[in-house]
């Protein structure tokens, strides 16, 4: 049995458990440990507010606690992909990490808000700050601790392919950036310059824009299932180095949560077996997860190399079927006439296939043989020579109106597969003067497919 357009739709994992849920704990895990980290950060900078007095260090402590609490909706997030598909979600709750993600944005966006607002307050009305060592000490920290969780956080987001994790850990380092300000300013200060700590904020929010733009470019662009470009050249080379792969003819794949989900169609020789096709299925997806880096579910649809990629699929499809007619004959021993007007080609090529027997299976048998026969080197055919039926590819010359002589010797049914469509010639075949009708034909969208009316087989 042939491999035919059957289907090899597999997952995989690295390890003996679900992959997903590996990573889905180690992100739980992150999260807490930074949460901890952060909770620490603002407590402590807390205590000195209450000694020192800054409004300065009280508004980045606000603004350190809130970041310890964007671990929630990421820590939510986790939890929910850990659940299993149902049929309402059949693939999962992956995505709401991406939700997690536009949430994190909302809050830095919001945050540049809070910080500009701020700056631009203490640029007009001035600022005072008292115990400047206690702030000094207290801003070293509070850079410290979010650096600290920006590159664990951005780190461990990178290796388990997680862009809310990076989101987040881009928002630690803004916090950490604006801890640092808050020395600036004291720097400022003890100089006789307070002008300095507004205008470091003015900075600090400009910078803060410039993330916001790069997460929300990142997390949109997974939202819509955007890839990178690289990726697809990847996975696409990968499997084009496959043992028995003919062809890659798709490649599609999309983020989902901290993973890649990949679609891949394939050409494969139609002669092989289901359980070969399967096989070589196999061999792409161990490929695969050597190859590339987070991914995560792989689907391979196989197609014989003769009908590759989704146009072969759908109803209405335009496909790259070298001919655009076929018709099956049930013809008696004897020479037959086949007669063709002046039309808009000088030659036509066809295929003149014999049939076991005139059905609709053996019928779609007979398109793939005659597609492998159009690939090969047709012989030239002049009017009034004698076409008998053969695997071989023919090129009917078409000076004008010619008459072809059609030798059957041997009763059967036979069927013909043509370049163009034979309305466009009047093409008809007779014998001893009688029209001989198609009992099967079938047209084919084609490059230079053109409108037709009825046959007159």
């Amino acid at each position: 049995m042939g491999a035919g357009h059957s289907h090899g739709d597999h997952g995989h994992s690295h390890v003996g458990v679900d992959s997903s849920i590996v990573k889905n704990k180690e992100a739980t895990r992150v999260l807490m440990i930074s949460l901890v980290a952060m909770l620490i950060t603002a407590i402590f900078q807390a205590i000195i507010v209450a000694v020192s007095g800054s409004v300065a260090l009280l508004a980045d402590t606000i603004h350190n606690f809130g970041d310890a609490l964007t671990s929630i909706p990421l820590w939510i997030a986790f939890v929910l992909s850990r659940r299993l598909p149902t049929k309402r979600f059949t693939y999962g709750l992956n995505r709401s990490e991406d939700l997690a993600g536009l949430l994190i944005i909302i809050v830095i966006a919001i945050s540049a808000i809070v910080a500009g607002y701020e700056s631009i307050q203490r640029l007009f009305n001035g600022s005072s700050v008292t115990n400047l060592w206690a702030v000094a000490i207290a801003s070293i920290i509070g850079f410290l601790g979010n650096e600290l969780v920006a590159i664990y956080r951005i780190r461990m987001g990178k290796k388990m392919g997680s862009a809310a994790l990076v989101a987040d850990g881009h928002h630690a380092r803004v916090d950490g950036i604006t801890s640092l300000a808050v020395l600036i300013g004291v720097i400022g200060t003890w100089l006789g310059y307070p002008i300095v700590d507004p205008i470091v904020g003015l900075g600090i929010t400009i910078t803060i824009i410039f993330i916001v733009k790069d997460s929300v470019k990142t997390i949109f662009s997974r939202l819509l299932d955007g890839m990178e470009p690289k990726t697809i050249d990847l996975i696409t080379a990968s499997v084009e180095d496959v043992k028995g792969v003919v062809s890659v003819t798709e490649v599609k794949a999309r983020w989902f949560g901290h993973e890649i989900t990949a679609d891949i169609s394939i050409a494969v020789e139609s002669d092989m077996s289901i359980t070969e096709g399967h096989d070589i299925a196999k061999d792409v997806i161990d490929r695969l997860q050597h190859d590339v880096e987070h991914i995560g579910i792989i689907h391979v649809h196989i197609d014989p190399e003769e009908e590759p990629g989704a146009d072969f699929h759908s109803h209405g499809h335009v496909s790259t079927y070298p001919f655009e007619w076929a018709g099956i004959y049930e013809l008696s021993t004897g020479d037959y006439e086949y007669t063709l007007d002046a039309g808009p080609d000088p030659a036509m090529l066809i295929s003149f296939l014999p049939l076991s027997e005139s059905t609709q299976d053996v019928f779609e048998v007979a398109k793939l043989d005659a597609i492998r026969v159009f690939k090969g080197t047709s012989q030239p055919l002049a009017s009034g020579s004698i076409l008998q039926p053969s695997y071989d590819h023919t090129q009917l010359l078409l000076d004008g109106d010619v008459t072809f002589v059609v030798r059957i010797t041997k009763p059967g049914s036979y069927a013909l597969f043509t370049e163009h469509h034979p309305d466009e010639f009047a093409a008809v075949l007779r014998h001893n003067g009688s029209t001989i009708s198609v009992s099967l034909e079938e047209a084919f969208p084609s490059a230079h497919a053109h409108e037709h009316g009825h046959s007159h087989g």
